[in-house]
């Protein structure tokens, strides 16, 4: 369960964001960037995806 899990885990899991994206990633790498790494490109860097 998400809830059983410290954002600091090193566990590799799936994940799905709001806009759809699936990647596998550590939860501590998740929890430290603050999301999907195509959302947060997007949010960054949005002339890449223009």
């Amino acid at each position: 369960m998400p809830k059983d899990v410290s954002p600091y885990s090193k566990r590799l899991v799936w994940w799905r964001c709001k806009e759809g994206h699936e990647e596998q990633e550590r939860v501590i790498d998740r929890y430290q960037r603050g999301g999907c790494v195509v959302c947060v490109l997007r949010r960054t860097v949005p002339r890449l995806f223009e």
